[in-house]
Parts: structure tokens; C-alpha cells; sequence
């Protein structure tokens, strides 16, 4: 490709890193976090929320799908916008002031007279014009956070290639991507402690609000588009090909779209991941059967802290062993052939359609599986977004995550949508399907690794000019 051949014959005599890069990554996984924690706000305290807003529950389950809605609506804006001149700089500035104004607007109807009654928002005539006003807000604002989404989650490899070099690149990924899991894991466990009863709604509000703000000085403060000088030449390259075109972004898209076994990838994972996050979800009502909302919302929490730990373990490793460098998709299938078996475990521990549950089921066996899955799928995660940049290479890192990520949310609105007409040991045998369709992908998709044999001929090409210059 000619952008590639030019670099060839010009490569940087040096690569550099710097401290800032640590601050770049915790600022932009904070936002990460941030988004996701607003995102869940009503859903781990629906009942305290429909009470507050005087609003069904079809409602508070709205307010959580605007996630997947808005994010396939926005996506392909933000892929384009993160490929402008200064593009990565502009969308984690744009993402901070949208959640940091959607924190905002839910708080101005707290400030409404006579919101401290009982039965919310509504009254005896039917829905006052302040309920609706505080409603419509409310609505605005978590759309608003929505469309933040992709400018966080497609841009996490972007913000890795940019500021990191080789050797840290997957773990910089892995940070980013499970912040935002993170986020979601927190919120199911802070949020009932401050919304204890309807009356603490506002100040759960103005917390995120206070966060919010928070998270936008930090990105104000410092978050350059690029270091002075690459990490790495993939970040050489991305750099002097700044300011995309609409027609080069289209040219791009294309390439990704057409690339078979980037396609094969990014639908084994949008599949897996999405109906992952579906079916986590309704965990507290698949097991609601057999314990109290309590052990289930723990059950939920295990399995997104040991899908942030198995990624956090997976990055180091793969960005260290070269065995795992060079063998993506190798690992991936370990990994998921080990997640497909746990959730196996998972479903056979439960009656399925009638039939007596196969293998025997008690809190630590459930357990186990749950948060054996999680880490094992958590895992996947960061080699799933670093495999797609090797396969579709030289296309920009900010369109193979966004079409990465709009598989996922795709996957989960249709998973949500069928879930509800589903028995939940439908769902469980529904989730293990899957993992099993995501490893049949995985494993029909051929591999490649185009940025990585870039990189290697502009380092030995480097390596064969520095010497010429010091033999004169």
C-alpha cells in the first residue's frame, strides 16, 4: 500500500515513550468507567426508581437498552470522527462533556418543588407536566451518555497504538476495555447502598454528577492527541495519515468490512460478548429460584471482577510471550473452548426445558462456574480487539473497534429482545450456544498479522539506516 511503502523508506530513527502515557490511559479509563456506571444507574435499583419517577418497569428497562439503541444509531459517526486530523483528542473531549452534561440534566428536576412526596413524580390527576419535564430529562440525559459510548469503547485500541509501545499495547487495550466492564460491576454494588429508600435518588444523582465533572477536568487538563515523538512505527503511520477523508473513511470500512476472517472475528465476539452482557443482566432472575436477590447480584459482581481480572492477566502475558504474539488466535480458542465448558457446568446445574438438572448444584459449585466463565471470557477480550487491528491493517484502529463493538451491541439488542418470550433455562442453554457459535468462528477465521510484519520490516529497515549514518 503506498502510505505503508513511504514509511518504509523513511522510518523514524527512534521510538519513545513517556510517563504521560500512564496518565492518558487512567484519565481515558476513568471516562470509560464513568460512562458505563451513568448507563446503569436505574437498573440495580429499578424498584427505588420506578417509586421516584412514578414510572413502570418497562420504563427503567428502557432507560438501560438506550445503551445498545443509541451506540448502533452512533457508531459509524464515531468511527469517522476519530479518523480526523486530532480525531482521538476530539472524541474523549467530546464523550467527557456529553456524560458530564447528561450527569447534569438528571439533577435539575431534583430541584423542583414537592419532588419528596409519596408515589414520585406522579400525582392523583395522572402525570403532572413536572413529571413529565423530569422524565423527558431523564430520557435525554441517559441518551445523551449513550452516544458517549462509542467514543470510549471504539476508540480503546486507538488510544493504546498511539501512546503505548509493542510491548505494552495489549494491556493497554485490556485496561481500557474492562474499565468500562468495571464501571457496570461497581454500580451494581454502590448504587442500593446510596438508594436505600426513593427519597436518596437525588443524591445518587448528584454523585454521578460530581464524577462526571471530575472526569471532565482530568481530560481538560491533559490529553494531547499524540506523543511528540511514536512509541512505535504503527503509531508513526497512524500519525502521518491524520485527517481521513469521508471518502478514505468510506474506503476504509469497506476494506474492514470485506476482510473475511475480520468479519468471522468481530461476529464470534459480538455474539458472545453481547449475548454475555444480556444474559448477565438477568442473572438475579435466572437464579432466583434458588437464591435471594442478594447471592444473585454477588453471583453478577463475581463474574465481571474475574472477566476484568482474567483480562488484566491476559495483557502482560500476551505483550511478553511471543508464542502468544504470534498466536492469537490459538489462544483465543484455548480460552474459549475453557468458557464454553463453564458455561456448559453452568447449565447443566439447572433443570433444562423439564429434564432434572444433570450435574449436582449448590452456592459454591454455581459459583465456580459463573466466575471460571468470567475469567476465561474476560480474558478474551483484549486479544479479540488486537487481532482485529493485525487482520484488517493498515485500516485505522478506531474503525475495526467500532465494528467490533457494533457487532456486540447489535447481538445484545436482539438477545434482549428474545430473552423476556424465553424460559431462563433456555436463556443458560441459549448463553453455553454462544460460546460454542463464537469458537466455531474464531476457528473458521484465518489469521494474519499485518501490523506486527509491518512494524518488524520497519524496525530491521531502521536498524540497516542507523547504520549507514554511523559508518559516516
Amino acid at each position: 500500500m503506498d502510505g505503508e511503502k513511504q514509511h518504509l523508506l523513511t522510518p523514524t530513527r527512534e521510538y519513545r515513550t513517556y510517563p504521560a502515557r500512564f496518565y492518558i490511559l487512567l484519565s481515558f479509563s476513568m471516562l470509560s468507567f464513568f460512562q458505563s456506571l451513568v448507563w446503569l444507574t436505574y437498573s440495580p435499583i429499578a424498584d427505588q426508581a420506578e417509586k421516584y419517577y412514578g414510572i413502570s418497569e418497562a420504563t427503567t428497562e428502557l432507560l438501560l437498552n438506550w445503551g445498545a439503541i443509541i451506540y448502533v444509531a452512533t457508531v459509524p459517526a464515531v468511527m469517522f470522527i476519530s479518523n480526523l486530523k486530532n480525531g482521538m483528542r476530539i472524541s474523549v473531549l467530546l464523550a467527557a462533556f456529553m456524560i458530564s452534561f447528561a450527569t447534569f440534566l438528571r439533577c435539575i428536576p431534583s430541584f423542583a418543588p414537592g419532588y419528596f412526596f409519596e408515589g414520585g413524580w406522579s400525582d392523583t390527576d395522572g402525570r403532572s407536566s413536572v413529571a413529565t419535564f423530569a422524565l423527558s430529562l431523564v430520557h435525554i440525559a441517559q441518551i445523551i451518555n449513550a452516544a458517549a459510548g462509542p467514543l470510549v469503547c471504539a476508540t480503546v485500541t486507538l488510544v493504546s497504538s498511539t501512546w503505548f509501545p509493542i510491548n505494552e499495547r495489549t494491556t493497554a487495550t485490556a485496561v481500557a476495555v474492562l474499565f468500562n466492564n468495571f464501571g457496570a460491576a461497581i454500580g451494581f454494588i454502590m448504587m442500593p447502598q446510596i438508594v436505600v429508600g426513593f427519597r436518596d435518588m437525588p443524591t445518587l444523582l448528584y454523585v454521578h454528577a460530581a464524577c462526571g465533572f471530575a472526569s471532565l477536568l482530568s481530560i481538560l487538563a491533559y490529553f494531547p492527541n499524540a506523543p511528540p515523538t511514536p512509541p512505535s512505527p504503527a503509531a508513526q503511520e497512524e500519525g502521518c495519515h491524520q485527517g481521513q477523508t469521508f471518502k478514505e473513511f468510506l474506503k476504509d470500512s469497506r476494506a474492514a468490512m470485506s476482510c473475511v476472517p475480520f468479519m468471522l472475528i468481530a461476529n464470534g465476539y459480538g455474539l458472545m460478548s453481547g449475548v454475555f452482557n444480556a444474559w448477565s443482566g438477568i442473572l438475579s432472575s435466572i437464579l432466583s429460584g434458588q437464591y435471594d436477590d442478594n447471592q444473585a447480584g454477588w453471583f453478577s459482581f463475581a463474574s465481571t471482577i474475574a472477566a476484568i481480572i482474567g483480562g488484566l492477566l491476559i495483557g502482560p502475558v500476551a505483550d511478553r510471550l511471543p508464542v502468544v504474539q504470534r498466536n492469537f488466535k490459538a489462544t483465543l480458542l484455548i480460552l474459549l473452548v475453557f468458557c464454553f465448558l463453564c458455561f456448559v457446568w453452568f447449565t447443566l446445574s439447572f433443570p433444562v426445558s423439564g429434564v432434572p438438572a444433570v450435574l449436582p448444584s449448590n452456592f459454591w459449585t454455581v459459583a465456580g462456574s459463573i466466575t471460571l466463565s468470567g475469567t476465561f471470557m474476560g480474558a478474551t477480550y483484549p486479544l479479540f480487539y488486537e487481532f482485529s487491528v493485525e487482520l484488517t491493517y493498515p485500516v485505522r484502529e478506531a474503525t475495526s473497534a467500532g465494528v467490533l463493538t457494533f457487532f456486540t451491541n447489535i447481538w445484545s439488542l436482539v438477545f434482549l429482545f428474545l430473552a423476556p418470550a424465553l424460559p431462563h433455562d433456555i436463556v443458560n442453554t441459549l448463553m453455553a450456544l454462544a460460546a460454542a457459535l463464537c469458537l466455531l468462528l474464531v476457528a473458521c477465521a484465518r489469521e494474519s498479522y499485518r501490523r506486527r510484519a509491518f512494524e518488524q520490516r520497519c524496525v530491521h529497515q531502521r536498524i540497516d539506516i542507523n547504520n549507514v549514518v554511523d559508518q559516516h
